[in-house]
């Protein structure tokens, strides 16, 4: 999700926050905030990439921009991207050792998420007695 969504995220968030490292912390809270929101998302209201760049206007104390109907322009395949956005990501824990707990933290919530819905999907199936 991220390799396909971040191309067009980030020039977004260096638009909000011309800073780099204010955008990528931007762009990092975006992506944590859509993995422990995911179940808020309902894709009647609206597109799933509609949806997330709402939420980082919010995080960016922006209004979002109004809704269009105009698709989005092509972009090379994110693999043709992924460079260029991973060379502004922290590789090591040395140089975000404050991203390591809120990704613990994240994983940690989406599995008890993930266990949480399979368990209730588990319980629906489960044979009248």
């Amino acid at each position: 999700m991220y390799r396909c969504t971040a191309p067009r995220l980030y020039p977004l968030a260096l638009k909000l926050k011309p800073e780099q490292k204010a955008a990528d912390t931007l762009l990092i809270d975006t992506f944590l905030h859509v993995w422990t929101d995911a179940d808020r998302y309902h894709p009647t209201r609206s597109a799933a990439l509609d949806w997330m760049v709402a939420l980082l206007y919010r995080l960016a104390d922006q209004p979002p921009p109004l809704p269009i109907d105009e698709p989005w322009p092509e972009l090379p395949p994110p693999d043709d991207l992924w460079p260029a956005i991973h060379a502004h990501i922290p590789d090591d824990e040395g140089d975000s050792p404050g991203l390591r707990w809120p990704l613990i933290i994240a994983s940690l919530v989406g599995v008890l998420i993930g266990a949480a819905i399979c368990l209730s999907l588990l319980l629906e199936l489960r044979p009248a007695s």
